[in-house]
């Protein structure tokens, strides 16, 4: 099942909870897909963690992260479906100040 979550000019400092509650939102919507339910969560975990990883490198201030995979039963390969993959970007949301 593929998976996405969009988090736009946050405060890195809440980076967590704010993938917390749209993956939480995201997955709510599905009732009938348990048995990739864990594979997901995996992948979101790990990819919270390296978004966190990856907040020094853009500079301070404010971000834009988009976290986003598939996710198969296991991670195991299946006919008629996209293999697993996961991906994460963050990006500094500051605004350059005006030319004088």
């Amino acid at each position: 099942m593929s998976w996405s979550i969009y988090l736009t000019d946050i405060d890195p400092a809440t980076l967590e909870e704010a993938a917390a509650k749209e993956y939480t939102d995201f997955t709510g919507r599905y009732h009938d897909m348990d048995e990739v339910f864990p594979a997901m969560e995996e992948q979101f975990k790990t990819a919270v963690d390296a978004a966190r990883s990856l907040l020094p490198t853009v500079g301070e201030g404010n971000v834009n992260v988009t976290l986003s995979g598939h996710a198969n039963p296991g991670h195991r390969p299946r006919a008629g479906y996209a293999n697993d993959l996961v991906t994460v970007s963050v990006s500094s949301a500051a605004h350059p100040a005006p030319k004088e």
